[in-house]
């Protein structure tokens, strides 16, 4: 399976080659989002404004309940503070909060059986690297208190989880980690 997706959010190009059994590769153009996207302002501050949109954090799995592969992304909506209002500060430390970026995330899931996206609910946690293996899809993620955690989703009923990280008897900031697929099953390493 490959997965062709274009980070622009007015051309939303996105292809998959999906294996149908045939010698010869085929892809599928898939439709635009019709998701109603965030507003140009932010709905939690109004003096936020919209600066880019980006699909990241994406997965291609396959759903073998309902015979359907399906793609799952995270929209990133990153706002910046709006020029075009005033705003008065009542510290430097308040100010300098608002000069750093504000990030909303958005997720959708399309399915090749009904060719449509749809959006489903977005998890508290903003996810990095992702695999997929046996109907789920996985995310690295961390807490705020740098713990290391898995974020799971699975294709059939559709729903994220979370799974806690091995015990590595330390903060996640004095090593790295990767999660990987291995012989058939989901590890992580820590180096």
């Amino acid at each position: 399976m490959v997965l062709v997706m274009d980070n622009s959010v007015y051309k939303n190009l996105q292809r998959i080659r999906l294996p149908f059994g045939t010698h010869q590769p085929e892809f599928k153009i898939l439709p635009p989002s019709s998701i109603q996207h965030r507003p140009y302002l932010s709905p939690v501050e109004a003096y936020l404004a919209l600066n880019n949109v980006t699909f990241d954090y994406v997965a291609l799995g396959f759903d073998s309940k309902t015979n359907d592969y399906k793609v799952i992304r995270f929209v990133c909506f990153t706002y910046y503070h709006n020029p075009f209002v005033t705003r008065t500060f009542a510290n430097i430390e308040e100010e300098q909060r608002y000069a750093y970026p504000h990030y909303e995330f958005q997720v959708e899931l399309y399915s090749s059986r009904s060719d449509s996206w749809k959006e489903i609910p977005c998890p508290n946690h903003t996810p990095t690297d992702s695999n997929y293996l046996d109907g789920i899809c996985y995310w690295k993620t961390n807490t705020e208190a740098c713990l290391g955690l898995i974020l799971p989703f699975d294709l059939t009923n559709e729903e994220f989880s979370i799974l806690p990280f091995p015990e590595m008897g330390r903060s996640c900031l004095q090593y790295n980690d990767n999660v990987v697929v291995f012989n058939g099953s989901l590890n992580v390493i820590a180096y």
